[in-house]
């Protein structure tokens, strides 16, 4: 019995690879997020003051994977988040189906055949063709807190970020995911200008120095393998060094 290569199975396994892309993409660009259950959105999720609310985390921004069917409840949270502001990015395909049902099934012509028949136009602005554009098209519905980038400039996907928001600032987590390599990497932070380390082994906290300019702060760390730190951010008036006037903190910090 070859029950491992039945369809339904590798069917599945297809789909396990593609969301393992996607949270690939996003953990590699630095974006933090959630996975969304449609089941759990019919009895915890809704919109509240522009956000996203599942439970008790809310969120800007909301991405729609290539799934065939969405609950029509989801489809009703999509409509009120957009009337309401959001922003939600579509991974294509569209779903073309609601509750089971195909879009547009009852009509005697359809223009698209899939969930732009349902929403505004307008709803899908925000739309990637690919897993690893997913990155870019957060950025420019939320901007950026942070960026963890290597000597090339491009964000190093090997260290992985978490960051909170806390009652007087933030707290970003960063680790060393590459077990072979130490990486040098170049933290800019626009969410404060203060900012101590703390190593999770030792429990030593340490002023970082850092180089500012308008936007925010950047510095340098070199991660050894495994290597994790804490990072406490604050904004406070007058913190940070201007060491001189330069155009961008890539000058700065020897990007």
């Amino acid at each position: 019995n070859m029950g491992w290569l039945d369809e339904h199975i590798t069917s599945l396994n297809r789909k396990g690879e593609y969301y393992n892309r996607i949270a690939k993409a996003l953990t590699a660009g630095h974006v933090d997020f959630d996975f969304g259950d449609e089941i759990l959105l019919e009895q915890d999720g809704k919109v509240e003051d522009g956000m996203f609310v599942a439970g008790k985390c809310s969120y800007q921004v909301v991405v729609v994977p290539g799934v065939s069917n969405l609950f029509a409840n989801t489809v009703k949270l999509l409509k009120e988040f957009l009337a309401a502001g959001g922003m939600v990015i579509w991974l294509k395909p569209y779903p073309v189906m609601i509750e089971g049902e195909r879009i547009g099934s009852k009509q005697i012509c359809g223009k698209y055949g899939d969930i732009r028949e349902v929403l505004d136009e307008e709803a899908f602005v925000h739309t990637v063709e690919h897993e690893w554009e997913l990155t870019e098209a957060v950025a420019k519905c939320t901007g950026k807190d942070f960026t963890v980038r290597n000597a090339s400039g491009a964000e190093d996907g090997e260290i992985l970020s978490m960051l909170r928001k806390t009652e007087d600032g933030h707290i970003l987590f960063l680790t060393n995911h590459d077990r072979n390599n130490a990486h040098q990497i170049y933290i800019k932070l626009d969410c404060g200008n203060a900012v101590e380390e703390l190593d999770p082994l030792t429990g030593e906290v340490c002023e970082v120095e850092t180089v500012a300019d308008g936007e925010g702060v950047c510095f340098t760390r070199t991660f050894e393998t495994g290597m994790s730190r804490i990072y406490f951010v604050k904004k406070i008036i007058g913190a940070g060094q201007i060491i001189k006037e330069i155009n961008s903190v890539e000058d700065k910090c020897g990007i």
